[in-house]
């Protein structure tokens, strides 16, 4: 009997991995709190302390849900988050933001550096601790982005291309174990 090769590699085959993206701050534009954050207002902290930070839900130091990767623009404080799916709040959230019902982005932080101009406070610089998913964040500008879901066509394919891969290799073994 001839040997056959009906080995598949499943390309992607897991739900959406929980991966999202956003603005945790947005610099220059006054918050519900009268804050102002500047521009450069995280760079030593980053620099002290890495571009990785945890991702709390709703600022609850007892509930992370994954990591936010920091890239300072001039514009915002941009992040690429992680939601980590095996934690149950982690589903909650991916399945709030992907309804759009929770979008709030926020950060946990200290003042080093201040400055009051009118009445306004201006941030210019802060250590930052860590950024939240938020129902109702203080800078209405700081929000979810972007969302990886089953719904991005990109995604929808690889589902659809790794079920048709162990479809095909079904059939094939199939023909041959048949008596």
């Amino acid at each position: 009997m001839e040997k056959r090769d009906f080995s598949f590699k499943v390309k992607s085959f897991d739900a959406p991995d929980g991966s999202f993206e956003g603005d945790l701050a947005v610099y220059g534009n006054e918050d519900l709190g009268g804050d102002v954050i500047q521009p450069g207002a995280f760079a030593r902290s980053i620099k002290a302390n890495g571009s990785q930070i945890p991702l709390l839900w709703q600022h609850r130091p007892d509930e992370p849900i994954g990591t936010l990767i920091l890239n300072d623009t001039p514009g915002s404080l941009q992040v690429k988050g992680q939601l980590l799916l095996d934690l149950p709040m982690a589903q909650k959230a991916r399945v709030l933001l992907k309804a759009k019902i929770v979008k709030g982005l926020s950060i946990g932080y200290d003042t080093i550096v201040e400055d009051y101009v009118g009445g306004t406070r201006h941030l210019k610089e802060l250590r930052l601790w860590e950024g939240s998913v938020v129902t109702f964040p203080m800078n209405p500008l700081a929000t979810v982005t972007a969302i990886k879901t089953l719904d991005d066509p990109e995604d929808e394919q690889e589902e659809v291309d790794a079920l048709q891969q162990i479809y095909n290799s079904l059939l094939r073994l199939g023909s041959v174990l048949k008596p």
